[in-house]
């Protein structure tokens, strides 16, 4: 049997599941991007790699050069503290004015920064679920949305309300950037469907879970069921999902690039244009990536 990785530091309940569920290993989520190693082969993508793709698309500069004023700038997920300076960076290039640059998550950011003892990157900041933003962001409001890999962190019950709240929230002249990695990369991987999860874990499968601890009461994940499940992919036919399960039990989620895009169109997106990449990733995925420049449907 595998043996079970370091969790990483250890996050107070109240920050490891502010809104009621969260990572089984937040602070070593946290840490990959707080202390990086720069552009390691192998990294997962962020912010600042995703720009410089979106940046090749020639329908995002003159969309984002008419935005005047102070533009409202949302960054969906956070977790790298990179994030805000490359898009502020980004965007200086680009807009005429002082953008307002906010972000989101589900945990409360500055404090678990501060546990691991690094320094907060200095932005405006708010605790929230990007599948409701009812009473965060109103009709309209966000002028520039960035959403990098959150499809991918995100179980597929929440893709079409994530999806729909940025239809909501996103301005008529504004952009949305979303980025997804489609499931070409799970395909090597061994593979259960959720009665095989069941008798594995001894838990039901929750197709709304975020990982394996949040299928367990509080406090009753037993760590070592992972050496069993760990690396697996788990398919759901009903939603064309394939979730892996990582070394440490976080779910990732993988979808088909056609369900994405249909998503999109249903939630009320234009899909403008798309970029279209491959790399490797952190656990050694093939992945086939996407960075679409999305617009509000008329």
């Amino acid at each position: 049997m595998a043996s079970t990785p370091s969790l990483g530091p250890l996050i107070p309940d109240h920050l490891a599941r502010p809104l009621g569920r969260g990572a089984c290993d937040l602070g070593a989520l946290i840490g990959q991007f707080v202390a990086p190693i720069p552009d390691a082969p192998g990294a997962n993508p962020n912010v600042r790699r995703s720009l410089d793709h979106f940046a090749r698309l020639p329908e995002l500069g003159p969309r984002l050069r008419r935005l005047l004023g102070s533009p409202s700038v949302l960054i969906q997920g956070y977790s790298d503290p990179g994030n805000a300076n490359a898009l502020a960076q980004f965007l200086a290039r680009e807009i005429t004015g002082h953008p307002r640059l906010q972000v989101i998550d589900l945990y409360d950011l500055p404090a678990v920064y501060a546990l691991l003892g690094f320094p907060a990157p200095a932005f405006e900041y708010r605790l929230a679920d990007a599948s409701d933003l009812r009473g965060v962001h109103e009709d309209s409001s966000v002028d520039v949305l960035v959403q990098d890999f959150l499809l991918n962190c995100a179980p597929s019950a929440l893709h079409g309300p994530i999806l729909r709240e940025v239809a909501r929230i996103l301005s008529a002249q504004g952009v949305a950037l979303i980025s997804f990695s489609d499931q070409a990369g799970v395909g090597p991987r061994p593979t259960m469907d959720a009665t095989e999860f069941q008798r594995r874990s001894g838990v039901p499968w929750c197709p709304g879970a975020y990982n394996l601890a949040d299928m367990f009461p509080p406090g009753a994940f037993p760590p070592a069921m992972l050496g069993d499940v760990a690396g697996q992919v788990v398919l759901d036919p009903a939603t064309g999902t394939s979730t892996l399960i990582t070394a440490v039990g976080r779910f990732e989620f993988f979808r088909d690039a056609e369900v994405i895009l249909r998503l999109f169109q249903e939630a009320g997106l234009v899909n403008v244009a798309t970029d279209r990449s491959e790399g490797v990733d952190s656990h050694g995925l093939n992945c086939r990536r996407y960075r679409c420049l999305l617009a509000k449907s008329v």
